[in-house]
């Protein structure tokens, strides 16, 4: 129990120290207005480590965006530190913050309120981990206690906090669900732009990879250059994909939306067989999401259950 209560308070100052320095960023946008902006240009700055590969944490993009805050029409340009975290192409839709007295604008992604759910995960692991700590052995007791259709107020509110916890790690689970769907959704994007007529083919030029570096591990996501009337173009894939099959300054054919401006891969053989591959994790992912949110809900009901 002592060793669960450390664990509890020292993941809660983690989390607690998170909050407090995502609090201080988010501050200085409360109150900005959140608009939504099309983006009119892109403007990439390339810094290869290779000629095959772009470094995307030294490559810079441009996005000049315009909005209309209370119906006036506003251009600004927003900065982007890498080229995976920049808008896809031109005319593609995002949500800024717009500051009316100061003109300062960021893309609302950057300061989104990640703070609140990390102030309330460091909440609930210190609760449970002072909890733990202070009366361990009594804790243990009045669970049992508890347990035994005996009501107790102590062993209630360990029920809850354990209840809390689960269904923290729950919600937390939800946080990675994006990158579970990505092969589904891609798949299923690519059948309703078929079903609808939105796929167009066009010609268009790999440029390289963009080189993601994580702990010592490297992604590379393929990247091409389409010419346009308006200018060039760049596209790169939202997953990773293998370097051997796209190579640079080769000619490949992508599918554009005749609606939204975005590119696609044509779909292969082999993309059905990751989507197949893609199952197993999200069954994986659903039975440990469903474990821990029924086993929270579960310690809630126990904990209110016997007072009924």
């Amino acid at each position: 129990m002592l060793l669960f209560a450390l664990f509890c308070l020292a993941a809660a100052v983690l989390f607690l120290f998170l909050a407090r320095r995502g609090f201080r960023r988010w501050r200085v946008w409360a109150g900005a207005r959140r608009c939504t902006a099309v983006v009119e240009r892109l403007q990439y700055r390339f810094v290869r480590s290779s000629p095959d590969r772009i470094r995307d944490s030294r490559s810079t993009v441009e996005a000049e965006v315009r909005f209309r805050p209370g119906g006036t029409p506003v251009r600004r340009t927003l900065h982007y530190e890498g080229i995976l975290a920049s808008p896809g192409c031109r005319g593609q839709k995002i949500r800024v913050l717009y500051r009316p007295d100061t003109g300062e604008t960021v893309a609302a992604r950057v300061q989104r309120p990640w703070w609140a759910v990390q102030l309330a995960v460091g909440a609930v692991l210190a609760a449970v981990g002072l909890v733990c700590a202070a009366i361990p052995r009594q804790l243990a007791d009045q669970l049992e206690l508890h347990a035994a259709d005996t009501p107790t107020p102590l062993g209630t509110v360990a029920l809850v906090l354990l209840g809390a916890v689960l269904l923290v790690m729950a919600g937390c689970m939800l946080l990675v669900l994006p990158d579970v769907l990505r092969p589904l959704a891609a798949l299923a994007g690519w059948a309703a732009g078929t079903a609808l007529n939105r796929w167009e083919e066009v010609d268009a030029t790999c440029i390289g990879c963009v080189e993601s570096v994580l702990d010592d591990s490297v992604s590379l996501y393929p990247m091409f250059r389409v010419d346009t009337p308006a200018g060039p173009e760049y596209w790169h894939t939202p997953g990773e994909r293998s370097p051997r099959r796209y190579q640079t300054d080769l000619p490949y054919t992508l599918l554009r939306d005749r609606r939204t401006g975005r590119y696609a891969l044509p779909p292969r053989l082999a993309d059905l067989g990751t989507v197949v591959l893609s199952l197993a994790p999200l069954a994986i992912f659903t039975l440990v999401f469903l474990s821990f949110l029924s086993s929270g809900v579960m310690m809630l009901i126990l904990a209110v259950l016997p007072w009924l």
